[in-house]
């Protein structure tokens, strides 16, 4: 039996507004994200690209068209049953990080993990093993003050692949990070998909960010206009 990919969306399309006021935000998209790959979406501003990331990642409906995630329909889905596929099969990494302040980088990995089903016990020891995988062993009580931008932002892909989900997704995940820093979130994002047979896709402007995905989509005014390979 052939395993579906991590993502497929066909002629989907989503509005926003009606009448004259309305924008075709993504227009007849069509494309599949396999486990094991990362792609990185490319485009101008405005072109669709954040969107489409949110149709992905369950917290937009599409207006027509169909999104399947793991191989199943999300417009049969109520909208609980939306959240729970977000919850159970989804992490995002975002431009801002999105820590809470007063949460230590361990705090943040165990309540992520409690609020997926998991036992204390076992909360705090894949805390900690996920937080040495990103190179934060020595900083797990460290609150988002205490860290530098790259250190927060590998808590929070941490936190986006805490649970084992098979989907991350990352908006301008570096947009805030100097290259250095930024390669090496953008790397061990790519591993994190090939190692751990995830489907990896990053929202980005910067060329050097697709360099390293092992396909780029490009988007213009809600439509795919090229992808590579």
């Amino acid at each position: 039996m052939t395993t579906p990919p991590a993502i497929e969306v066909q002629d989907l399309s989503l509005v926003y507004g009606q009448g004259q006021t309305a924008v075709r935000a993504v227009d007849a998209v069509s494309m599949a994200v396999r486990r094991g790959e990362m792609l990185a979406l490319m485009g101008p501003s405005g072109s669709g690209k954040t969107t489409l990331l949110m149709v992905m990642g369950c917290l937009l409906r599409p207006s027509a068209g169909r999104v399947a995630l793991l191989g199943r329909d999300l417009a049969q889905l109520s909208p609980a049953a939306m959240a729970a596929q977000r919850l159970a099969h989804v992490g995002f990494v975002f431009q801002s990080y999105n820590l809470f302040p007063a949460l230590t980088a361990r705090e943040t990995l165990r309540m992520t993990l409690r609020l997926k089903g998991w036992e204390a016990p076992a909360a705090e020891a894949e805390a900690v093993r996920l937080l040495d995988l990103v190179g934060l062993g020595d900083r797990l009580d460290s609150v988002p003050a205490k860290l530098s931008g790259g250190q927060k932002q590998r808590v929070a892909i941490a936190r986006a692949v805490a649970g084992g989900p098979e989907v991350v997704l990352g908006d301008e995940p570096t947009a805030a990070l100097d290259w250095k820093t930024g390669s090496g979130i953008v790397a061990m994002l790519r591993d994190l998909a090939r190692q751990g047979d995830r489907a990896v896709v990053l929202v980005t402007h910067d060329p050097r960010v697709a360099d390293l995905a092992d396909r780029v989509i490009h988007m213009a005014d809600g439509r795919l206009v090229e992808a590579t390979p």
